[in-house]
């Protein structure tokens, strides 16, 4: 049984295999696993391998406009969107916790991010709130 969505709330993304393959290798070297052991390096070196390149961006571009669609089973969601938290200890003798989640995930959520950080800068462009400021500015002037 897939994790069910109302229509109102359904997140509507269709990603482009361009899309996730700058996503993959926007992932910073030396990032590091999940808990499955799986890095973001092994990634960025299937997606440049000329043998599998084609093959593997497909599948992976799939997987990504799979789980963006919400169609993630519900056993597997607490798991593929959980993490392993680790508790490190600070130079001032506190404890900071860090959760480290699964590659594929963050990968997703990198997906999403810049698909959502595309759209609204359209809406919500500087120029065009700076545009609004100015008007409000020019109607409370005293005459």
């Amino acid at each position: 049984m897939c994790l069910s969505l109302t229509p109102r709330s359904r997140f509507l993304c269709l990603l482009w295999s361009q899309n996730v393959r700058k996503a993959v290798l926007s992932f910073p070297a030396g990032s590091s696993g999940g808990p499955d052991g799986l890095r973001p390096q092994h990634l960025k070196d299937l997606i440049q391998c000329r043998e599998s390149r084609s093959n593997f961006l497909t599948a992976l571009t799939g997987f990504t406009n799979l789980v963006l669609a919400g169609r993630c089973l519900v056993d597997v969601a607490p798991i593929f969107f959980g993490g392993r938290l680790i508790a490190l200890t600070k130079k001032s003798g506190g404890i900071r916790p860090i959760a480290v989640g699964f590659t594929l995930r963050r990968l997703v959520s990198k997906c999403a991010n810049t698909h959502v950080i595309a759209r609204l800068s359209t809406l919500f462009s500087v120029q065009s709130g700076w545009e609004w400021a100015r008007q409000v500015a020019v109607r409370r002037r005293p005459m």
